[in-house]
């Protein structure tokens, strides 16, 4: 599928809204896989197709921790270590999946992950990290969420931290820091694989990226911290119509 060259500044403008969500309230593919859905992609390219915006995302967001004195290469390796093979395969298994069946399960995914639009952090986790990192407890929780990610991606960094913090015992600071490297490099992976499957529209996934850079930057910059209600209740909507979308074909 080849978008229309009139969708090219709709896309950037949903990159935009989308990084700006993201920033402010969580969940910003919630917004941008349903919207490719409406326009027709097959949720197989849809799927591969958000992989370029999430590592165009991915990284800005590294060097930002960098410069704020949060990067850990060690930790970040011995993570990605489990999650990276375990991405290979579940995007392995993605792109392998008849379209049907992907339709289906995309569709159950979508509902299944919405929870985590209303989870918040900070109301549950450390603020300071144990004196040991779990890696026994942390590492087979990482190579499950790196099977996911491969997999679909959407909702990804929630469980990720759940598995850093809970599991791992790191502070929901530094558990922000190695989820976003470690999703960069497992969704560069996975990309690949969705890549040399057919399954990825570089032309809209580089135009949202783009947007969606410039949507985090100004998300950022905003004096709103958590979003309002309204907003995760818009992308709930939206995620529930492309589910149903999805079903009925």
């Amino acid at each position: 599928m080849t978008i229309e060259p009139y969708w090219v500044p709709v896309l950037f403008v949903l990159g935009i809204v989308a990084g700006f969500l993201n920033t402010v309230a969580g969940g910003g593919s919630f917004f941008t896989f349903p919207f490719l859905i409406f326009l027709g992609y097959p949720p197989h390219l849809a799927n591969g197709t958000i992989r370029v915006t999430i590592v165009m995302q991915n990284l800005v967001g590294v060097p930002t921790f960098a410069r704020s004195g949060h990067f850990y290469p060690r930790e970040t390796l011995i993570a990605a270590l489990a999650a990276i093979p375990a991405a290979l395969l579940g995007a392995l298994v993605a792109v392998h999946l008849s379209p049907d069946r992907f339709r289906v399960i995309s569709a159950v995914l979508v509902i299944v992950v919405l929870v985590t639009l209303f989870v918040r952090p900070s109301d549950w986790m450390r603020t300071e990290r144990l004196p040991r990192i779990r890696w026994h407890l942390a590492l087979p929780l990482f190579a499950a969420v790196g099977f996911y990610g491969g997999f679909f991606q959407l909702g990804a960094g929630m469980p990720f931290l759940v598995a850093a913090v809970l599991g791992g015992g790191w502070d929901l600071v530094s558990a922000n820091s190695v989820k976003v490297s470690v999703i960069l490099l497992f969704s560069l992976v996975a990309l690949f694989v969705f890549a040399d499957s057919g399954h990825v529209d570089w032309i809209a996934g580089v135009t949202i990226g783009v947007g969606n850079m410039l949507g985090a930057w100004l998300g950022a910059r905003s004096a709103v911290k958590r979003g309002p209600g309204w907003i995760r209740w818009i992308m709930v909507v939206m995620a529930v119509l492309a589910a149903v979308r999805l079903l009925v074909g």
